[in-house]
This record gives C-alpha cells, structure tokens and sequence, in this order.
C-alpha cells in the first residue's frame, strides 16, 4: 500500500503544491509530487484523473496542453467529494473542450500555485503511457513510486512556477472579467530566454495577440497602405510568431521576406505560409535573432535589409526585452541610408490614477460592512512592489498624461532602454491619488500615411492593457495640485528581460522628497 501518511498536507506553498483534487477542504492533502497526488486521490477516493481525462475527450481529438488547464480548473470548481462519475457528467456538459467565452474562465486558476497547472505536460505525458491498472500499486503511470526522489523535484518546481505565472500574467488582459490563461509546460532548468521563447510555442497566446484588432490592424493598416515602403524591398521580421506581419509584407509586394523566431511556432508558421501560396516569397527561419547568419537568404544583389518589421512591444513598452533584439539586427543587416524601422516612432507617458472602487465596495456588501476588509485590499495591492498589469478606465485618471519618454526606432540605441527622465503632472483638485499609470503610444510614419496607435487609458484597450504603480501612501493633501517627479527605468542586472522601476515625487517648487517608491515587472511572481 502507498503511505498515504507520509504525505504533509503542511508542504509549503511558496513552491508549486499539489492539492488533491476531490477531497472534502478539511482534508486535503498537499503532496510534493504530481504522481503523488494522483496516486493518493486513486486510492484514497476511487478517483482516477487518467481515465477521467480520457474517457471525456472528443474522439480523434488530440489532447493539448490547454485542455488540461481547463479540466482541472473545472474539477477544482465542483463541490468536494463529488464522485468521478458525476464530475465526469459535468465536463460533458460543460462542453469544455468547446472555444466558448463560458469556458474562458477555466483558463484562470482556482487554486494559488497549483501543481496540477504546472505539470499539465506531465499529466499528459502519463495520460499516454496508458498505465496499466493492473501494475504494482507502487507503479503509477509508468513512473516508479519506490524510485522516486520527491524532494530532488523542488528546484524543478519553482522554475516552473516562476515561467508559468510569468505566463499567466502575459495573457490576462488585466480586467477581471477576462480570465484567458496560458501556463505551457517549460524546462526546469530554462534560462531566461528559454522560458521566454517556450512561452510564444503555444497557439493561446498568438491567438490572444492576432485577436487584439488594435494591435494587428495597425500593422495591417501601415504596411497595406504604405506600398512604396514594401514594393520590392526586401523586408525582416524579428520575432514573427504565426507569420501574420510577414504575409501583410508579402501581400505588399515585398520581394524577399525572411522572418526569425526561436519557438516552436515556427514550424506551424511554415505550414501557414505554404497553406497561402507565398513560399516563394516568405523564408522562416528558427533561431535567436542575435545567432543567425542572415547572409546566405539574402540575394548577392540585395544584401542589405530595406525593412524592419517587428511586434517587440511589452508591457510598459520595454518588459521582457525585445527591442535589443531588432536593434541588433538592425544594426547588422539593415541599410544604413535608405532603411526604416517599422514601427519607426514610440512614446511611454505616465499620469495619476484616483481608484477607490475596491474600497467603497467593502464599506456595503448586501448592507453589511465590510471596510474591515480595507486593509487586506491595501496589502495585496503591494504584495512584493510588484506593477499591476490592467486596464485603467479612463474616469480613474486625474492629471494630464505626460510623455516622460520617445525614440526614434530606426536610430536608438540599446544603452538608451535604460534611463531616468523628469516628469510634471497637474492633479484635478479636489481628487485623491493613490497610483501612477503608464502606457504608450505606437507611430508607422511611412511615405504614403501615418498610423498610430495608443494604449493609454483614454483609448480603445490592448492585450497590453496599462501598467499600475499602486502607492503605498495615497496623496490626500488638496492643496497639493502640480508634482514633478523623476522617473527610472532599468533592466534587472540577473534577467534583463525584466525591468525595475522607480519614482520619486515632489510638489513643484519645493525640492524636499514627497515619496519614493520601487516597482517590478517580473517573471518570478
């Protein structure tokens, strides 16, 4: 028999927990391993994930990595003890496998750092195994109980906590209302940049990205519109994903297209090309940009690039890094005289927030006050100086948005990701301020017209959304209207495709520090 005893239901949470799945809250067990937990709910309470999973799936349909998301996040929504067979009842019901916006809210996690989400890959990958149920009890799914060294698996897991929630946090939108979640599976040992390329593998998150109009319209827009910058120029796309910006470029005319990206999406981005006809024209090709030799797809007569077609934007424009890597190749293959950057022109701004909805709220819940509750709101706003990702509705702003920083993308440079810059808002009086928010602005300034595109809070929202600054003391003087700040942006010295940002404020006229403050946008949430 396995021991079930061994098992502490007190493991900590700070790493991934594997809490199983249908027993009653008061007792549930948390376990240190997937196979563990699968294990302990078979035995304990006759419920078998495997052939749940199995015996709900749609014929001739292939699992995928989201299916197990959604399921268990399902599973995890059902009353405690409910048998396998009546959960199995639910799920047929639900439909879950269906793309439907009822089923969008099983993307979001019902429990906080949930084993079950980080391994979904393994799941999988013991779903396929078809373990015999027959096989010694200490023999699940092909994997040897007797053998296994649970706690050798802890650092695995906290890798693949940090790159999962990284990854939730990039496909949520930031309104509560839209729960789209991609958690893929990703090496324990990834570096930063393997974790960051594995994210874009998955079809989730490109789909999150072609079906922001804001974003790929503009692109469309520009390049369509603009067919003497693309008519037989031979045309880069850095970071090209399903191949959509290459195929506007070749749909422009272009003469050569060479787009590079280092995920497993490439290779469907392949079969995309050769389903539309434009093989001829478009070469794919897997690899880190700042790696490839871009020289032998270059034609001897045209060995410069005319055009630099990207989507490197993050949020607060600069998180996750991608710039440095179109400037990079920029500065290898693009012609120094006649070629453009597209985008070519970019802005950050940043204005004050006054957002005390989550506080009135907890002062009347169904006539009973709750502003008790206050308090916790506060904390969890703070929780590790982390930056909010969300959309702000534009009634929360209460200064003018200031543009605090610019480029032009054809001429900056990397050293010029990182800077401090000064900036002066005017507060609407009477209003109370308890954030900063920052966005920005998007500029295709080509021969034929001009494109742009903004996700500022005022403007129609983005997969972007905006980036919070919660403040940890509100600025409630109202004599107080004009403050001036410095604001610093600078890559993480240990994973440069994070970013660190501070703000010190001040009244203007006065040189005495009002607040300073520190925010993160990071990976390892």
């Amino acid at each position: 028999m396995s021991d079930c005893s061994s098992w502490s239901s007190d493991h900590a949470e700070a790493i991934a927990s594997f809490r199983s799945l249908i027993a009653p809250t008061k007792l549930a067990k948390t376990h240190e391993s997937l196979v563990a937990s699968l294990s302990c709910d078979k035995e304990l309470y006759n419920f078998d994930l495997q052939s749940l999973i199995k015996s709900v799936t749609p014929p001739n349909h292939s699992l995928e990595f989201y299916d197990a998301v959604k399921i268990i996040n399902f599973i995890r929504a059902q009353p405690a003890s409910s048998s396998q067979e009546s959960i199995k009842s639910a799920i047929l019901k639900q439909s879950i496998f269906e793309e439907t916006e009822d089923n969008e809210k099983f993307y979001k996690p019902i429990l906080e750092n949930d084993g079950y989400l980080v391994c979904c890959d393994e799941l999988l990958q013991l779903i396929d195994s078809k373990s015999n149920e027959n096989d010694n009890e200490n023999n699940f799914g092909g994997v040897d109980l007797t053998d296994l060294n649970l706690s050798s698996h802890t650092n695995d897991l906290e890798q693949k906590l940090k790159a999962a929630n990284e990854l939730i946090a990039r496909l949520t939108s930031g309104t509560e209302n839209n729960n789209d979640v991609n958690a893929p599976p990703l090496p324990p040992t990834a570096d930063n940049d393997s974790y960051y390329f594995d994210g874009y593998g998955y079809s989730h998150i490109h789909k999150v990205m072609l079906t922001d109009t804001v974003r790929t319209d503009s692109y469309r827009k520009s390049i369509l519109n603009n067919p003497t910058l693309f008519k037989d120029k031979i045309v880069l796309d850095v970071g090209c994903g399903t191949g959509i910006l290459s195929m506007f470029a070749a749909k422009a005319g272009a003469k050569k297209v060479i787009g590079v990206d280092d995920s497993n999406i490439i290779v469907h981005a392949r079969k995309i090309v050769s389903d539309n006809d434009l093989s001829d024209t478009i070469t794919l090709i897997r690899g880190k940009m700042e790696d490839i030799d871009l020289s032998p797809h270059l034609p001897l007569s045209h060995p410069k690039i005319d055009v630099i077609v990207s989507e490197w934007m993050g949020y607060a424009l600069l998180y996750e890094t991608m710039l440095p890597s179109v400037i990079s190749a920029r500065d290898r293959y693009m012609n120094p005289k006649t070629g453009i950057m597209w985008p070519n022109k970019t802005n950050m701004h940043i204005e004050a927030v006054s957002d005390v909805t989550s506080e009135e709220f907890w002062k009347n819940v169904y006539d009973f006050d709750m502003s008790s509750m206050i308090e916790m709101v506060g904390r969890e706003r703070l929780k590790k100086n982390e930056a909010a990702v969300e959309v702000v509705e534009a009634n929360k702003i209460i200064s003018n948005r200031f543009e605090f920083w610019s480029a032009e993308l054809t001429t900056v440079k990397d050293n010029e990701l990182d800077f401090s810059s000064e900036f002066e808002l005017t507060i609407a009086e009477g209003k109370t301020m308890n954030a900063f928010v920052l966005s920005f602005d998007i500029g295709f300034d080509g021969p034929n017209c001009l494109v742009e595109f903004s996700t500022g809070c005022q403007s129609t929202p983005t997969h972007w959304a905006q980036t919070l600054l919660w403040l940890e003391q509100s600025l409630v003087k109202e004599s107080i209207r004009e403050v001036t700040g410095t604001l610093k942006l600078n890559r993480d010295s240990k994973n440069q495709r994070d970013y660190a940002i501070e703000i010190e404020w001040r009244v203007k006229g006065d040189s005495s520090i009002l607040g300073r403050q520190m925010w993160e946008l990071s990976s390892n949430k």
